[in-house]
């Protein structure tokens, strides 16, 4: 859709909007119609109360500085992601299920490359779900095994060859590697035997060879992947000597320091940053769902193709959470993520993809098609620490008795 959009002649940053929305709604009726037809439903989580009486307290705090269409906006989005925390409180069961993910992985292999070939063939740049499906395929290969090699492998390719949204693909490609071959577990258990350090380290070297000419085999042939082309900009417009301070005085100063992409985020979070040291109360709270920042400064700092104005859709995790909920809210955050970080064990190997996607978020916020993963995994995770911690304490007590 963003394709055809685009083609008529649109910016792609409206074409994104508008397919947004069309993203919304199918994934309304995708969720509407599995809950009508799943039958029977887990019950709902007793700490979701929280959540709704979060929601409640900014809602009301929103509608009384923020327009209200605006406000419902927001709470729309929340609600989205409420049903998606919930569709993987369901299916957590269905994540432990090896013949399903296999499933699920081939086929979005198949339907990846072709969209991919084809959006590469006309030059497109677009944001997919490829991300969620590399989250699954990292998550198959580290809750079942080296079986599910091939299918991380042939998504990162896809990936990093056939969809070109930026510098992120390189930057998640190399955390996804991270997390996989240098988590806590791996590296003990790669370091159990002289013979696992030796294959680990041939690994090592083996993976650094075919990285590094593959990458010497694209440029020879001159294959443009966006992903290197804004990553190699970026350190050609890289200037570490503007201080930080200098920077958030004078925010238009990260067009002089880095790249056009990476300043747009920088200049979003400062002009939030600064917008909130007028008012304390905005400082601790936020400016309320609904809010909205001005970026039209953006439009006299770079050659832009694009006018920029008042907008809810920042492009980074952490500057939608402080200007929504300020200070109190990014407090809030860093203790479920915590929260989440000390219950991983519990959690199956489902907190490792959780935690790509948080990233890729983190990264660039500024789409559903990233941020819906978050919650998806999110819930799955909550529901296999809960029920396993209610078995263990079932064990315990039985144990005792």
């Amino acid at each position: 859709m963003q394709f055809l959009i685009i083609s008529q002649g649109m910016h792609r940053f409206t074409a994104l909007n508008i397919s947004n929305k069309f993203q919304a709604i199918i994934y309304f009726l995708t969720i509407f119609l599995f809950f009508i037809l799943r039958g029977r439903l887990m019950k709902f989580p007793n700490k979701l109360i929280y959540f709704i009486f979060f929601i409640i307290i900014f809602f009301i705090y929103g509608i009384s500085i923020n327009p209200i269409n605006s406000v419902l906006i927001d709470v729309l989005l929340l609600a989205m992601h409420g049903a998606f925390f919930y569709l993987g409180w369901n299916l957590y069961q269905e994540m432990h299920n090896e013949k399903l993910i296999k499933s699920i992985l081939i086929d979005g292999i198949i339907i990846s490359t072709i969209i991919g070939i084809f959006f590469l063939s006309f030059s497109g740049e677009i944001v997919s779900p490829i991300i969620g499906l590399l989250a699954l395929s990292m998550f198959g290969m580290m809750r079942f095994g080296n079986k599910f090699s091939i299918y991380f492998w042939l998504i990162f390719l896809i990936m990093n060859l056939l969809w070109s949204f930026g510098k992120q693909t390189l930057l998640i490609s190399v955390i996804s590697l991270l997390i996989i071959f240098f988590n806590p577990a791996s590296i003990k258990n790669a370091f159990k035997t002289s013979k696992k350090i030796a294959n680990s380290s041939l690994k090592l070297v083996i993976f650094s060879l075919l990285g590094a000419s593959s990458y010497l085999l694209i440029l020879s042939l001159n294959i443009e992947m966006a992903s290197i082309r804004k990553t190699l900009l970026f350190f050609e417009n890289l200037d570490l000597n503007t201080s930080f301070s200098l920077l958030l005085n004078y925010p238009e100063l990260a067009y002089a320091v880095v790249d056009v992409s990476t300043a747009g985020r920088i200049y979003e979070v400062i002009v939030t940053f600064n917008g909130f040291l007028e008012s304390k109360i905005k400082m601790l709270f936020g400016e309320g769902l609904g809010a909205m920042v001005d970026l039209s400064g953006k439009n006299e700092l770079a050659q832009l193709t694009f006018d920029f104005g008042e907008t809810r859709a920042v492009q980074t995790l952490p500057a939608f959470i402080f200007l929504k909920f300020g200070i109190s809210g990014c407090l809030i955050f860093l203790l479920v993520l915590y929260k989440q970080f000390e219950n991983r064990l519990l959690s199956n190997k489902l907190f490792y993809p959780y935690l790509l996607c948080l990233i890729a978020s983190i990264l660039a916020f500024s789409t559903l098609f990233k941020f819906h993963f978050i919650t998806f995994f999110l819930g799955a995770m909550a529901a296999n620490v809960f029920y396993t911690r209610n078995q263990n304490k079932g064990t315990i007590r039985q144990t005792n008795d």
